[in-house]
């Protein structure tokens, strides 16, 4: 008889540890679900931050770019600019080089005339 008690007592101690398991686990089953929610809301946060910052980045250096592309096709512009008074220039000076060996040569002649005029005399 006093086994009977004590086989119930086991048992109902045992059904009652039993629920209380069921219900620990059935509170951290709770508690992972909250925390996996939590977890996800602070990754989607998380990523909308990213992409925004990624964006206002890429804005950034699309302006840098688009303002070194202008700077270049300014140097470009002005080189151009210089080539072409280069070019002007040297032209200019082979036309002055051509005139001073022409003048050069008129004065030979005029010096050759002179001395020829003077001898004469």
């Amino acid at each position: 008889m006093q086994l009977e008690i004590y086989k119930d007592r086991t048992l109902s101690n045992d059904n009652t540890q039993q629920i209380k398991v069921a219900e620990i686990l059935q509170s951290l089953v709770q508690y992972i679900n909250d925390l996996t929610e939590i977890v996800n809301q602070i990754k989607l946060q998380n990523q909308a931050e990213f992409i925004i910052a990624y964006q206002s980045h890429m804005k950034k250096i699309k302006a840098e770019l688009k303002e070194l592309k202008n700077k270049t096709e300014q140097q470009r512009n002005n080189m151009l600019q210089n080539q072409v008074k280069i070019n002007q220039n040297d032209n200019e000076l082979t036309l002055f080089r051509q005139e001073c060996l022409k003048l050069y040569a008129k004065i030979e002649s005029k010096n050759k005339e002179n001395q020829e005029l003077k001898f004469k005399l």
